[in-house]
């Protein structure tokens, strides 16, 4: 079987514009993003395959702890999976209390309850629950976060195909393969 090219497959980063010296409009990245979801799911196979991860047939149920609307937005549609969201971390602690999920991304710099704050209450009360901790403050507390047991890490702006590899890492992580008699 030939292997494809998809080196000339362009990564647009997602934030708020006019942010790093980025000067292209919210609208214009989300839709440079659309454009590249396509693109990201015919290779989606190819880098799961790279990586060594698992194709993920199953949906999971995932809570999105994020404030920023286009990246909710962004999000819900980027993950193949059931989606609820959480704007705040009082919002995203409530909905752990009454609902069950597989999978917490979960942004650092969360308003009400900070996400360092509900990512020790994660660890705690639902040590079960898959974690990708999402924060633009990578390079001051990468090192922290990563400390505190996350499943998966991912600096912001990231890109579409980013998300789902974190995704598919953190699920790789808390699957238990069933062990035979």
């Amino acid at each position: 079987m030939m292997e494809e090219d998809f080196s000339n497959v362009g990564t647009p980063k997602l934030g708020r514009p006019n942010e790093g010296g980025d000067a292209c409009s919210a609208g214009r990245v989300l839709r440079a993003s659309w454009s590249v979801c396509s693109a990201s799911l015919e290779i989606s196979a190819l880098v799961s395959s790279r990586y060594g991860m698992p194709q993920m047939d199953e949906k999971l149920k995932v809570l999105v702890a994020e404030d920023d609307e286009t990246l909710q937005e962004v999000l819900a549609a980027t993950l193949s999976h059931d989606v609820t969201i959480a704007s705040d971390g009082e919002e995203c602690l409530e909905l752990l209390r009454t609902q069950r999920f597989d999978l917490l991304l979960l942004d650092i710099m969360l308003p009400r309850v900070s996400g360092v704050t509900l990512l020790r209450m994660v660890k705690d009360e639902y040590p079960e629950l898959g974690v990708v901790a999402m924060t633009g403050f990578a390079d001051t507390i990468r090192q922290q976060i990563l400390a505190m047991g996350v499943d998966a890490f991912v600096a912001k702006p990231y890109g579409p195909e980013e998300i789902r590899a974190a995704v598919q890492q953190a699920a790789a992580k808390r699957h238990k393969p069933t062990q035979e008699p």
